[in-house]
């Protein structure tokens, strides 16, 4: 019987049966956190994140590890992942998401649209950023609607919808901002 390791030493060297029987191995703990996420595609990002953990794997740390051990490694590290996505998912919501939702009158529009340009213009966000915050927040379009409309992927969308809000914060919080 191949061990643990040795699932894992060939996934990461690009044996892609092995990095299958990987993902179903753990199939069980990826979908239990996926669900608790409550979040758009998380099973998707879940799956890329083992994906990349298995890949860049210290082999040489993990090579007298049992099985549990390892399983025990994995299944925290996926543990880590879903409180940093949990707590990334709360703060970003209640930011720009209750300020504009609350009422969509053609003044919020239009209050909107005069602060994503003043930010842009103080060049605290690019103007593709501009369009994902204008497009999630007003519009109200998915990750996966922007993205089918930028040509781009919705991983792209999320990390430049991320990046927008981490600088708007740092601005309004810093001395130039209102805060």
């Amino acid at each position: 019987m191949i061990s643990l390791y040795e699932f894992i030493k060939r996934a990461k060297f690009g044996d892609k049966e092995s990095l299958e029987y990987l993902i179903l191995k753990f199939k069980p703990i990826i979908g239990s956190i996926s669900r608790r996420l409550n979040m758009e595609y998380a099973k998707t990002d879940m799956i890329i994140f083992f994906i990349e953990l298995v890949k860049n794997m210290n082999i040489d740390n993990i090579k007298n590890l049992s099985d549990g051990a390892l399983v025990k490694y994995i299944e925290k590290s996926l543990r880590r992942k879903y409180i940093n996505l949990n707590k990334r998912g709360l703060i970003v919501e209640v930011e720009l998401d209750d300020v504009f939702k609350s009422s969509t009158d053609e003044y919020t529009e239009i209050e909107f649209k005069m602060f994503l340009n003043e930010i842009k213009n103080k060049r605290i966000i690019n103007e593709k950023q501009s369009y994902v915050l204008f497009a999630k927040y007003f519009n109200l379009n998915t990750d996966q609607e922007i993205a089918y409309e930028l040509e781009i992927s919705r991983q792209a969308v999320n990390k430049m919808h991320r990046l927008a809000i981490k600088n708007i914060r740092e601005y309004l919080y810093s001395s130039k901002g209102v805060c």
